[in-house]
């Protein structure tokens, strides 16, 4: 049987204040030495590339890193990504995410159990509301997935679904699993994520969560991404 080995995909563009936490993560969360990191740049204007490669550097990670450069959008980047991956496993993973100690030996296990799956969430946040939410990603539903989550399935998975869906300039993530739960079998690994709390900070946890709902509800009605694009650019990204 082949052996399982992860490349592990960060889109990026304009995140010189997460890039650094998350390549730390990487590194020091993960047990193989058999893994590769390729971050997909979205054209950043600020100095994200500059702190990759002094992170890269201070890491010792050069034989393990790729950067690419890419269309923006993150459906486009995340492709770009997975076409260029020589593993077969393949985890997206979000700028201002920080992963679990051993979290490629959590993807191989849980992968063992269905085709895909993802991690639990945690926010970077004490309040009881975030962590409500939070505790419902605990379960099998589609209802209860987001890419703050992170993905990880194997790359004919992803073959096979002609990956992300480029119409969609949000929610793709979400549209893809979407995708995946159709067809394939889906599992929750047993460890957590933490994603930044950044947004509800900015713009109000139920503000911001309502908003989100309402994406959720739009989507499952049937409308398509260009109704889910302005009215995220409308009531969060303006707000940002």
């Amino acid at each position: 049987m082949k052996k399982d080995r992860v490349s592990i995909i960060i889109p990026v563009l304009n995140e010189e204040k997460t890039i650094s936490k998350v390549l730390s993560s990487v590194a020091g969360s993960i047990k193989s030495e058999d893994f590769e990191l390729i971050v997909v740049d979205g054209g950043s204007q600020d100095q994200t590339k500059k702190k990759y490669f002094n992170q890269i550097e201070k890491l010792e990670l050069h034989s393990k890193c790729t950067w690419v450069d890419c269309k923006k959008g993150r459906a486009h980047q995340m492709n770009a990504g997975a076409l260029i991956a020589k593993y077969n496993v393949l985890y997206f993973v979000h700028s201002d995410t920080l992963l679990p100690k051993g979290f490629d030996k959590h993807i191989v296990k849980t992968l063992q159990k269905a085709p895909a799956g993802c991690f639990r969430l945690k926010f970077d946040s004490d309040g009881f509301f975030l962590k409500f939410f939070a505790f419902f990603t605990r379960f099998n539903y589609l209802i209860c997935r987001g890419g703050d989550q992170t993905l990880f399935l194997r790359k004919e998975v992803f073959e096979n679904l002609l990956g992300f869906d480029s119409r969609y300039k949000i929610y793709e993530d979400n549209e893809f699993i979407s995708r995946i739960y159709k067809q394939y079998n889906f599992s929750i690994a047993e460890d957590v994520v933490i994603t930044s709390a950044r947004k509800y900070r900015k713009i109000g946890f139920m503000k911001l969560q309502f908003h989100y709902a309402l994406i959720h509800a739009f989507y499952f009605l049937g409308f398509g991404p260009k109704t889910l694009k302005y009215h995220y650019n409308r009531f969060i990204k303006s707000q940002l």
